[in-house]
């Protein structure tokens, strides 16, 4: 019965304008930054080239990588977070719940939201990853210096920092240096996980915030903003002897040797957090509306 129901969820979704809308932005935003890595690269001498995973999208000197850390949290909203309140506008709730539960209806939009945040990212940068791999050559030349270069290895090890952190160096060091291009493929899964993430809290929203569809733009941007705050001011604690951790969670999802302080363990504790609110508010709005019903 889930089964069904979540197929039928994900086809409205994937025909929903808003969907569209969505992967479109970020599809543009992949195919744009390929597109200017191969003019400035045009006419290059390939042993000059970048290697292909330093030009992958999701590093932080990419082209058009600063453009994503203002467009994910509407990303996150605009796959699915919606729907519920479509629903609601063209009154057909009476007939949907004549063939399904309110509790199957809501879970499945639910899980649905989840995969389409995560999708609406992953393919984008999925092809901008395949098309960088294709056309420009695996090498050793990475924007942190050459392989033999001291600089390049403090930057790998965070020997290059004097900021007081308990977490230095690159962030999954051994998959990076077993393949750089594995590394940067994993990357892609770590930044989809985030958007899935920030949909999830988003379609929670939704039930709560449900006659204004602008307000649902909010929670990602608030969120996104008070742990960028908050980071400046843990960064400036350090002088105080307070060993930095970076909370902003965009800055996790980028491929930097420039970031120090990135602990995975928190990251993975605030993706976790999210998706037990959210489904927390599914569930408070399941037995809200049962108790009205009893009423």
């Amino acid at each position: 019965m889930y089964k069904d129901s979540i197929k039928a969820q994900f086809r409205l979704m994937i025909s929903g304008i808003s969907f569209k809308v969505s992967f479109m932005l970020v599809f543009g935003l992949s195919l744009i930054s390929y597109i200017l890595n191969i003019m400035t690269y045009q006419n290059t001498d390939i042993s000059q080239m970048m290697s292909a995973t330093a030009l992958f999208m999701l590093n932080d000197t990419a082209p058009l990588f600063g453009y994503l850390e203002v467009m994910l949290p509407i990303i996150a909203v605009f796959p699915f977070v919606f729907s519920s309140l479509d629903d609601q506008e063209m009154n057909i709730y009476p007939y949907i719940f004549t063939r399904q539960s309110r509790k199957l209806y809501l879970y499945s939009k639910y899980i649905v939201s989840i995969i389409g945040g995560f999708i609406v990212l992953f393919i984008p940068l999925l092809i901008n990853w395949l098309l960088c791999m294709v056309t420009f050559p695996i090498n050793k030349n990475t924007f942190w210096g050459g392989y033999n270069e001291l600089y390049y290895q403090a930057t790998l090890v965070g020997d290059n920092w004097e900021i007081l952190s308990r977490h230095s160096g690159l962030p999954f060091l051994k998959l990076y240096l077993f393949s750089p291009v594995l590394y940067s493929f994993f990357f892609i899964f770590i930044a989809s996980l985030l958007s899935s993430a920030f949909s999830a809290i988003s379609f929670a929203f939704s039930l709560v915030l449900r006659k204004h569809k602008i307000l649902l733009l909010l929670p990602g941007f608030l969120i996104f903003t008070a742990l960028r705050l908050l980071n400046a001011y843990i960064y400036s604690l350090n002088g105080r002897g307070i060993p930095y951790l970076n909370v902003n969670l965009f800055q996790y999802i980028q491929i930097s040797g420039y970031t120090i302080g990135k602990s995975f363990l928190f990251f993975f504790l605030m993706i976790l957090f999210f998706f037990f609110t959210s489904f927390l508010g599914v569930q408070f709005t399941l037995r809200r509306r049962s108790r009205r019903r009893n009423e």
